[in-house]
């Protein structure tokens, strides 16, 4: 679970981060719940969760 990962980076760091993070990801093929306020940090989901309006979503909704 990586909740809030990138928030408190500078926007430098967070873009230099967020390519290597998921290419690790998708690599390892490792499942990852990303919990974030920021949609620029969800790179490609498979599924989008809305906890405010408990609803599912796909991706090309968000």
């Amino acid at each position: 679970m990586l909740d809030e990962p990138f928030s408190k980076l500078d926007a430098a760091l967070r873009a230099q981060l967020r390519p290597w993070v998921f290419a690790h990801v998708r690599e390892r093929r490792i499942p990852v719940v990303l919990v974030t306020h920021d949609e620029q940090d969800v790179a490609d989901p498979q599924r989008v969760v809305h906890l405010r309006a408990a609803t599912e979503e796909s991706p090309s909704h968000v």
